[in-house]
């Protein structure tokens, strides 16, 4: 069965960064720290420009549940500065060009090679604005962000955004969720020894590891498109609780869900959580649940060469159940379904 690769941007960039990582020198991990003064102590490369840059507002704490994706890591925001700071620490690796990066009271300009560690409760640019300070005219670059998401322990999201002047884009097939739980693990421990003692051989050798698994995960057809799950027609607000369900149930579809363990983590009684699931989503919430999984299934059964059984267990089903599924919605089995549509 020939492999099939849906991020080409992702797999290049970080084999890119295996070759700068594998050559001593080539890379430079720089930890950011909560104030230009901090920042300092550290022995930076003579090439790395630290300029103050005080913010102009306040500070802004965000109130309730933490909310989908991104925003529900998020901790508080400066919304006159295009700062945020989050509950789980990121790195971004400098693909190409030469980019500022605003983080707490200072501006730091890296270059190509560069990879910036930006630990928990620092704030950084929200992504709202290019990574350019000054004139932006005729100036690109390329980052690639890496981050284990909320709950820490369930896989690696990773993407890569682009400035062109003013512009901040992200380019296409160039994101993706990868539930690996010891990839995870890998990524905490690069960042811990990373916070703990800057950049060692250590800490580079963490990372170069967690580089070569996203990438032997986005090549053999692992990784999911960003967030994966299904989109619909609803009412869902960014700070929704079932926003919040919506994650979970993503994160942990490989566990036996259930109404009650899902509205109690988003502080709910499981009668006004299926309420406003239905309500939300137009699906209740077996319905949903079940489309999620039907939907995996099919990505996996196409786009890897996953045996049928690990399959069942990625979304948490026995094989009859997988099965029953298959024969309703496409009159087959999954085995059948797969190869009819790769030999189309």
């Amino acid at each position: 069965m020939q492999r099939n690769i849906f991020f080409p941007p992702l797999s290049l960039a970080l084999s890119q960064l295996e070759t700068r990582f594998n050559r001593e020198g080539n890379a430079h991990i720089i930890v950011a720290a909560p104030s230009i003064d901090e920042l300092r102590t550290q022995h930076l490369p003579k090439h790395i420009n630290i300029t103050p840059k005080k913010r102009i507002g306040k500070r802004k704490v965000l109130r309730g549940r933490r909310t989908y994706h991104e925003s529900r890591s998020k901790l508080a925001v400066w919304p006159d500065d295009a700062q945020d700071e989050n509950a789980v620490p990121s790195i971004a690796c400098i693909l190409s060009g030469q980019a500022d990066f605003h983080i707490a009271d200072y501006m730091l300009a890296c270059r190509s090679g560069d990879c910036i560690l930006i630990p928990a409760g620092v704030p950084k640019q929200d992504g709202s604005q290019s990574h350019f300070d000054g004139d932006p005219t005729g100036r690109t670059c390329e980052i690639l962000w890496v981050y284990t998401g909320i709950t820490q322990a369930d896989g690696i999201s990773c993407w890569i955004c682009r400035s062109e002047g003013l512009l901040h884009l992200k380019p296409d097939n160039s994101s993706c969720r990868i539930q690996h739980r010891f990839l995870a693990q890998v990524f905490n421990g690069f960042c811990a020894e990373a916070l703990a003692s800057g950049q060692t051989e250590i800490s580079q050798r963490l990372f170069s590891l967690v580089i070569a698994l996203i990438r032997s995960e986005i090549d053999t057809g692992n990784a999911l498109e960003e967030w994966g799950r299904p989109r619909y027609e609803g009412t869902n607000k960014p700070n929704s609780p079932i926003t919040q369900a919506l994650a979970y149930i993503e994160e942990h579809l490989d566990e036996h869900l259930t109404i009650e363990k899902v509205a109690r983590h988003v502080l709910l009684s499981p009668s006004t959580f299926s309420r406003h699931f239905k309500q939300e989503t137009g699906q209740t919430f077996l319905e949903y649940q079940t489309q999620f999984r039907l939907q995996v299934a099919e990505k996996l059964l196409l786009t890897t060469e996953y045996p049928i059984v690990n399959i069942c267990q990625r979304i948490g089903l026995k094989y009859w159940q997988m099965r029953t599924l298959f024969q309703k919605k496409h009159n087959c089995s999954p085995s059948e379904f797969r190869v009819r549509k790769l030999t189309r």
